[in-house]
């Protein structure tokens, strides 16, 4: 048996995980502080169980932070500690004789009520399981409880083995009398409507069930349980053992769940069946006389206090929407598989739709059993229809389409989905209600999956904001205010104390404040329906500062270039001339309230200036303390005394330092334009250079070219400027030439000096001062007269046989090719120069003993 035990136990560990920490002030289900009793499971007793029946209770705590907590039972001080970590659980069985309250002892004072305690907010679970028989329920936490129950259980199916709706007092205090009105004859036989009184202290618990004499009405939904000195207690409902509904035949079980005070009770509840059954029933429990009960617009009933409603919810309805005119619970109850094999009966808290929360992770369970497998299990979800495309399902936004509009009110809609077995977080900004459920063989759960615990008897408003005791709110003032109290009472007065000498006994009106202040706000109720024996008032005390947003004056100018619209501060004001525009607007403040501002704008005349033409400055300018490298027109605009702009324009054209370049040939075929001579034909030519600027806006005054060695070469400056020259190679130079350029202009008078040089590469060729002798041989070679007019004499000696004569121009161009024959040791040639212009020419001639060259000059 112990080992079923744990294969339960590890089951239910997902389902500790249902309420995030994050919300612990809005879910009933966190704290730090709980108490918790159990109800007797008919399932131990039950005559078909062997007399080995036994019964497990557990306790579950789940953490987001990591923390300590206590178990505690006060009374026999018995006590456990334990540690939860964080995003963990802790789970315990229970002993029974500590917190199990057995099927023979109602109506007694036990000390079966156990304290939980933590060091953070927790959220806590108990499971009660027996032989075949399982059930859960949340556990809320001491400021979730309350002092004034009605109670509600399943109408109690008969049995031979004694099987009752019941429900469980725990007390939180000593000294704590609690009042019971039985709507049904107790088992104790406390009588039908006569109230008894029990006192409690700390810890101890009392056990209530119904009268088992096989006729009449054995169902305790009615009674009303209140504490007196509003001491909270904690209750829990339910029935021992139980089929639903009484005409099934088989599968009854054991259902419990945690009563909610009635202040947590609300007016509007939105029902959905479950899916993959047949129908489901629903049962309604009035707070308040005259409850008029609607369904889906219709009524269907009227209730006074403690009366209970039930209807069939069948599969094809799958929703209806549920109105009262006061308070009341709904509960949804699951059926016995009635033979089918498939569910039992569960018991479900229906939240009010005024209780909805915005995130919530759960679970789904199971438990090994070889009569048991829940196999099946399903989210129910409520939102209102103009949020289906925000909600998330385990992080994946549901589709819209897959929404379904409630029947009876179409402000909502609802889904019914087949979920996995496992932990799931379901969440929406604007809130939802829920429940998951689950069907087996001959099993079945379901439970809300979580709610707030917002005290519904009296809620406040002010602009249709809910107000709490001790709350402050901001509002603007002279802003009207709407105040309203929904009072879930049905004899009552009432009075608001305004905290400016104001007074209302209306439940809606508008207020308005005029000074800037704080105002201390007082709602006083008065009933003879406060459970609270001895204070029949409840005043609820909050506070309004009343923000004040004066006026502000801007003054702002600027000046007219033409027609436009200013738009500055907030403000969309047109201009079309030169003068004085006015505005006023409205602005929210980072408070809320609203702010008048008024501009003043100058709209003033633009001045313009002068041009201001300067020249003559060397590469830079400084003006208005900005400073200018390139001449041009500026514009700069500078302040005047009224305010407005002058906009003063500056012609600026300046001087540069020269700073030139390399030298380049004229010439565009000579690509090494510091070689003289080609090293192709030996010859002598003259040569094109020009020099230029690296910065092309500078200008030069001159060039000044001249050669640094001695040499009698010739330069011959041309060009704009004298930027390019002409050099005349007339001799042979065996090194480097250095050709000196100074350029010169204003900015640098002294001139800027550059050298480049020139390499030369002269083979073979001889001045015209005596013959040419050629390479490798005694043999010469003269041309007589020189300088001639065309007219000369060649003269060889020591040369003979097949003789080539070429005569090339300075420029390289061949003029003239002769060939002759010559046997002689000496021999003597005439020769005219054909077509001839004065100039150099070189006359190279080449013969078996060797090659050589002649300069030649020609005169006109």
């Amino acid at each position: 048996m112990m080992k079923r035990s744990k294969a339960i136990l590890l089951s239910l560990l997902f389902l500790v995980m249902l309420i995030p920490a994050s919300h612990a002030q809005d879910l009933s289900t966190q704290g730090k502080e709980f108490w918790l009793s159990f109800i007797s499971n008919g399932f131990k007793y039950h005559p078909d169980i062997p007399p080995s029946g036994w019964v497990r209770v557990q306790l579950l705590v789940s953490a987001k932070r990591s923390c300590e907590g206590t178990i505690l039972n006060p009374n026999t001080g018995w006590r456990h500690d334990f540690t939860v970590e964080a995003n963990n659980i802790f789970s315990i069985d229970l002993e029974e004789e500590q917190v199990y309250i057995e099927n023979y002892e109602y109506e007694q004072v036990v000390n079966k009520g156990l304290m939980i305690t933590t060091t953070d907010t927790v959220s806590v679970y108990c499971a009660n399981i027996a032989t075949y028989s399982f059930d859960a329920s949340y556990v809320l936490p001491t400021q979730g409880l309350g002092a004034d129950y009605i109670i509600q259980t399943h109408e109690q199916s008969t049995g031979s083995y004694d099987p009752t709706s019941a429900f469980v007092i725990v007390a939180t205090e000593d000294n704590t009398t609690v009042d019971i009105a039985p709507k049904v004859k107790t088992l104790g036989n406390k009588p039908a409507g006569q109230e008894f009184s029990i006192t409690l202290n700390k810890g101890q618990a009392y056990q209530v069930r119904s009268n088992d004499d096989f006729m009449g009405n054995r169902d305790l939904s009615g009674t009303r349980v209140t504490s007196r000195d509003c001491k909270p207690i904690a209750i829990f409902n339910g029935n021992n053992l139980t089929l639903v509904p009484n005409s099934a035949t088989s599968d009854q079980d054991c259902i419990f769940e945690q009563a909610m005070p009635i202040h947590s009770w609300g007016k509007k509840f939105i029902v959905t069946s479950s899916l993959d059954r047949n129908n489901d029933y629903v049962k309604i429990t009035s707070a308040a006389d005259n409850n008029e009960i609607y369904k889906n617009g219709t009524m269907l009933c009227t209730l006074n206090t403690g009366q209970s409603y039930s209807f069939e919810l069948r599969s094809w309805d799958q929703s209806c929407y549920i109105e009262a005119s006061q308070s009341c619970a709904v509960y949804l109850y699951n059926t016995s598989s009635n033979g089918s094999n498939t569910g039992a009966p569960s018991m479900l808290w229906i939240a009010p739709v005024e209780q909805r929360i915005d995130a919530i992770t759960f679970s789904t369970f199971n438990y090994n059993h070889n009569n048991v497998n829940i196999a099946n299990h399903y989210v129910n979800i409520i939102v209102e229809t103009q949020d289906i495309d925000q909600v998330y399902l385990d992080g994946t936004l549901l589709d819209a389409d897959l929404f379904s509009p409630v029947t009876g009110n179409s402000d909502y809609s609802f889904y019914r989905k087949n979920i996995s077995h496992g932990v799931h977080h379901l969440s929406c900004p604007n809130g939802f209600n829920a429940h998951v459920y689950g069907f087996g063989r001959a099993r079945g759960y379901a439970y809300m999956v979580g709610s707030k615990a917002t005290d519904l008897s009296t809620i406040l408003t002010i602009d249709d904001v809910v107000v709490n005791h001790g709350d402050t709110l901001t509002h603007c003032t002279l802003a009207p205010m709407n105040f309203e109290a929904d009072i879930n009472y049905s004899n009552y007065e009432m009075l608001w104390n305004l905290g400016d000498g104001s007074t209302s006994t209306a439940t809606s009106f508008v207020h308005t404040y005029s000074e800037h202040k704080i105002y201390e706000v007082s709602f006083t109720i008065t009933t003879q329906e406060n459970p609270c024996a001895g204070s029949t008032s409840v005043t609820t005390v909050f506070y309004i500062d009343m923000q004040n947003a004066p006026g502000q004056d801007i003054f702002d100018e600027l000046c007219f270039s033409g027609p436009g619209v200013y738009n500055e501060n907030g403000f969309n004001l047109p201009y079309d001339a030169p003068g004085v525009y006015t505005a006023s607007q409205t602005f929210p403040t980072e408070n809320g309230c609203d702010s008048i501002v008024n501009l003043t704008l100058d709209v003033n005349e633009i001045i313009e200036g002068g041009m201001e033409h300067v020249s003559g400055h060397c590469d830079a300018f400084e003006w208005n303390g900005n400073t200018y490298t390139a001449s041009g027109i500026y514009n700069d605009t500078v302040t005047n005394p009224s305010g407005c702009y002058t906009i003063y324009h500056l012609d600026l054209d300046l001087d540069f330092t020269p700073n030139p370049t390399d030298i380049y040939p004229t010439d565009l075929a000579n690509t090494a334009p510091h070689w003289v001579v080609t090293a192709t034909e030996f010859q002598i030519n003259s040569y094109d250079y020009t020099l230029h600027d690296i910065n092309p806006e500078c200008e030069w005054d001159t060039v000044i070219w001249s050669l640094e060695d001695d040499v009698t070469w010739v330069i011959e400056p041309f060009g704009p400027k004298t930027q390019s020259c002409k050099i005349y190679v007339l001799n042979q130079v065996e090194d480097t030439v250095w050709l000196h350029a100074k350029v010169i202009n204003e900015c640098h008078p002294e001139g800027i000096d550059r050298r480049y040089w020139l390499v030369c590469s002269f083979y073979g060729i001889e001045d015209n001062g005596g013959p040419s002798t050629g390479s490798g041989t005694a043999g010469t070679f003269d041309v007589v007269p020189n300088p001639n007019k065309g007219q000369m004499t060649l003269e060889l000696k020591h040369l003979t046989g097949d003789i080539n004569l070429k005569v090339y121009d300075m420029r390289g161009t061949l003029v003239d090719e002769r060939h002759f024959l010559n046997h002689d040791d000496a021999y003597s040639l005439s020769y005219t120069l054909p077509q001839a212009a004065p100039g150099i020419y070189l006359f190279t001639l080449h013969a078996k003993e060797g090659a050589m060259t002649k300069k030649v000059i020609l005169l006109e």
